[in-house]
């Protein structure tokens, strides 16, 4: 994570307020974590990565009716091998957890003071991501929030860096990493790259090494899924459900569907995962062609889910949870979207942003939407917020501060 001359890392002051916030977000995710959270499984997703950890490394075998590509592999392997470390308890997952929550300060303030080089800046993004409720919340769970959000936000330091040694290997790598944990960045990395090209004007050989190295990495899904089910798949087997699940008669909110929902009624018998996830694909495309008047109606109310200040789940939707919600992402957002006229003369860098924010919108906009599809995107609309908040107070460019 170290950063190019002259910008926040080399520089004795900032690097100093950074590391004490990080001392500080660890410190206070640790004792949550350990000593206040919940110790037990809270979430059904949190038991289905922990079936898949021990299934895979070996240690009990995958439960019948449990599909061989229903996750990505990342975060089984890594649950599994630090509850095994662990003997089997999951502190050492959450301790983990909580040094890779603190380590995302980093990216989240190189990104920010990038845009605008402040003290204010650098206070104001470490200050952000040190007490934002939602990420400690995530650090105590056994979900892939914690390390994803870690991973886009030092993806895009990477992207903003045009001095980075190494860049092309090193992006490559964590958008390979980052695929394998969800796999949101594969649609994106074409326009990530085409940016760099246009914008950045990167070398034709660094976004090829980083193209390669992503391919390399995505291909050992690839060829395990081939092994296993005979087809080179690079997702999982559950997009199929995921769009047909949004898409169908009950969906109503655009959330998870209510129960009585099943995605295999009506499904032929005889059918592999994979011909199971085609299917599922096929029911949604046309339900969504036969009633596009419903899917627009559908895709407004998945936005609105998806950028509620507040949790859509009714026991957190009002109530303590309801104003920690309010009190930070609200401002979080206003000044993420007043940074689109405050940084203007760093348009070029703010833009693949926001097209990642898009992007992300896009995609929950057509499956199913939830605030906690939303969090990886938070990390950078701290990023942009803090950036604006540092500037708001001297409109004039800084003496350090350049344009695009």
């Amino acid at each position: 994570m170290t950063d190019s001359p002259g910008s926040l890392w080399a520089d004795s002051k900032q690097r100093s307020t950074l590391l004490l916030f990080m001392l500080a977000a660890f410190v206070l995710r640790a004792a949550y974590a350990l000593f206040i959270a919940p110790q037990e499984l809270i979430f059904p997703d949190e038991q289905t990565y922990l079936t898949y950890a021990k299934a895979w490394l070996g240690m009990e075998p995958l439960p019948e009716g449990y599909k061989q590509a229903f996750v990505m592999p990342v975060y089984p392997l890594v649950v599994g091998a630090l509850t095994w470390l662990g003997q089997g308890g999951f502190w050492l997952v959450r301790l983990v957890q909580a040094a890779v929550s603190a380590l995302t300060l980093a990216p989240v303030a190189i990104i920010a003071y990038r845009l605008h080089p402040s003290r204010l800046t650098v206070i104001a993004a470490c200050l952000a991501m040190t007490l934002y409720p939602f990420f400690i919340f995530y650090t105590s769970l056994l979900l892939t929030e914690t390390l994803f959000l870690f991973v886009v936000a030092l993806f895009f330091q990477m992207l903003l860096q045009p001095e980075l040694k190494r860049k092309g290997l090193l992006s490559g790598v964590v958008a390979g990493f980052g695929h394998l944990l969800r796999p949101v960045f594969m649609l994106f990395l074409p326009v990530a790259w085409a940016w760099q090209l246009l914008f950045k004007r990167a070398r034709v050989s660094q976004v090829l090494i980083c193209a390669l190295v992503f391919a390399v990495l995505a291909a050992t899904w690839a060829v395990r899924n081939y092994e296993v089910l005979g087809e080179p798949l690079l997702t999982t087997t559950t997009s199929g459900r995921t769009l047909y699940e949004g898409n169908n008669p009950m969906s109503v909110d655009g959330g998870v569907c209510p129960e009585g929902f099943s995605p295999t009624r009506g499904m032929p018998e005889g059918l592999n995962e994979i011909e199971v996830n085609q299917w599922q694909k096929e029911q949604a495309v046309a339900y969504i062609k036969e009633n596009p008047g419903r899917f627009l109606t559908l895709c407004w109310k998945r936005f609105l889910r998806f950028w509620n200040p507040i949790p859509n789940a009714e026991q957190y939707s009002s109530g303590l949870y309801a104003w920690l919600s309010i009190l930070s992402f609200g401002p979080v957002l206003i000044l993420a979207l007043l940074s689109i006229w405050v940084l203007r003369r760093q348009w070029k860098s703010t833009v693949v942003i926001w097209l990642f924010i898009g992007y992300v919108t896009a995609l929950h906009m057509v499956t199913i939407a939830s605030i906690r599809y939303r969090l990886p995107l938070e990390p950078l609309l701290i990023a942009l917020a803090a950036a604006c908040l540092g500037k708001i107070p001297t409109p004039g460019v800084s003496p350090h501060e350049k344009s695009d």
